[in-house]
């Protein structure tokens, strides 16, 4: 999915790092608050129809599946469909289905708001003004 890196985060970034194990947990915090605007709006924009589908009686309904799930390792926080697995056919298509997509467009409606979520939010943890 995309990638994004803000202006200015070079010197937070650097200043979190000095931090030692302190700034992984201040990194978790800042990202999770950061994205909610980004998963609601996949959430709103997620396809749904009138009928329901076999895979939602098992899976549930994709707007519900929407989580935020923190990858450690990358220290990052990724946004995913969950169980569910068509949220792909969806969003790219496939040979015989026309694509609908709903995660790109709502990352580029809400990037600038969680860009600014993000300096806040580290700027607010390091009591920075």
């Amino acid at each position: 999915m995309a990638k994004h890196e803000i202006e200015g985060m070079k010197e937070l970034m650097k200043r979190l790092e000095n931090m030692g194990e302190e700034s992984k947990t201040i990194t978790k915090e800042v990202l999770t608050e950061a994205v909610q605007p980004a998963k609601k709006e996949i959430e709103k924009n997620a396809p749904s129809n009138k009928y329901t589908h076999p895979y939602e009686k098992k899976y549930g309904k994709l707007k519900n599946n929407i989580e935020l799930e923190w990858d450690d390792k990358k220290q990052q926080m990724n946004i995913t469909t969950s169980d569910s697995f068509w949220s792909w056919f969806l969003e790219f298509g496939t040979k015989s289905m026309k694509k609908q997509p709903f995660i790109e467009p709502s990352y580029h409606n809400t990037k600038k708001e969680v860009e600014q979520n993000i300096i806040e939010g580290v700027k607010k943890r390091l009591n920075l003004p």
